[in-house]
């Protein structure tokens, strides 16, 4: 991932600073009493070679890794559906060879959040619906990714858009052109509008871009992209504030987190999950969140002697 990328990060002042104050006021319109809050932890990719041996068996085949993943991981930020949208037949596959527990994020195909949106938009944005949604229980929350040139001054064409989307697929919005961080008071008014017609935030946690990292929330729902700096001595302290700022919204609250750890480094993305959710589950003890084993590989190989 190379949006926000700094090759220097000892400088950047890693903080969360100027959490909104309506975020209280959202979290209160929330009905949190018949649900148990979740949060759901996930890399970017489950053909990951460099886990062999620990976090997968040695001796795993490639039609196992999504199968192994699913057991190991709550979720996935599902970048294949980026580039295209799947065939029924290829999202029944995906199905059928995930955990039961499991929970698909995909992607918007950039060729409706990368193209001028139009009704040959909505027309694809309707045919990508009616296919993922036969990920039947396992479908997460959908993101859309609007790319850098997107700026608030197509919010009324992005409205537009969102107006005429089916609400049966949970979709989350991430905002990366600048502009839209120009005016705080405008970006909230965005923000509740997405609260009020049921779309939800993403909040992205990048060293070059500090602002995408807004704070703001819509819904029950949350959707956090994390990019690792390649440090772990920032990178855990990055994550122990962030257990500090989720067990305070789920106190308040929200229900369900998807947190996607991004990192150069596939070995300390899985270390980085299991340091995350052994803090999540010890600061919120209902969450029983579910983290890689990095014993397995090991665990694997001593069963064959």
């Amino acid at each position: 991932m190379d949006f926000g990328k700094l090759e220097q990060t000892d400088q950047v002042d890693f903080s969360f600073k100027n959490e909104p104050s309506i975020n209280s006021m959202r979290l209160g319109q929330l009905d949190s009493s018949s649900k148990s809050p979740k949060i759901h932890l996930g890399g970017t990719a489950w053909t990951v070679k460099e886990w062999k041996g620990n976090v997968y068996p040695e001796k795993i085949k490639p039609n196992e890794f999504l199968e192994h993943y699913s057991k190991q991981f709550g979720t996935i930020e599902f970048n294949t559906t980026h580039y295209r949208i799947p065939s029924i037949e290829q999202v029944q596959k995906w199905y059928d060879q995930s955990n039961d527990a499991f929970k698909f994020c995909p992607k918007i195909p950039q060729s409706i959040s990368h193209r001028n949106i139009s009704e040959r938009s909505i027309e694809l944005m309707e045919s990508f619906t009616n296919t993922i949604l036969h990920l039947k229980e396992k479908l997460g929350c959908s993101f859309l990714q609007l790319p850098p040139y997107f700026g608030p001054d197509r919010w009324k064409l992005l409205q537009g858009f969102l107006k005429k989307t089916s609400l049966s697929l949970p979709l989350a919005i991430e905002f990366r052109n600048e502009l839209w961080y120009k005016s705080p008071n405008i970006f909230e008014e965005q923000m509740n509008w997405l609260h009020e017609n049921g779309f939800y935030p993403c909040i992205t946690d990048v060293a070059g871009r500090r602002d995408v990292l807004h704070l703001q929330l819509a819904g029950d729902r949350l959707c956090i992209r994390f990019v690792g700096t390649g440090e772990d001595k920032i990178d855990f302290k990055r994550l122990d504030l962030w257990t500090e700022k989720l067990k305070s919204w789920i106190d308040q609250g929200l229900q369900e987190v998807y947190f996607f750890l991004h990192h150069p480094n596939n070995i300390k993305a899985a270390e980085q999950s299991v340091y995350l959710q052994k803090l999540l589950n010890s600061a919120i003890p209902e969450l029983n969140c579910k983290g890689p084993n990095l014993n397995l590989g090991a665990e694997s190989q001593m069963k064959l002697f």
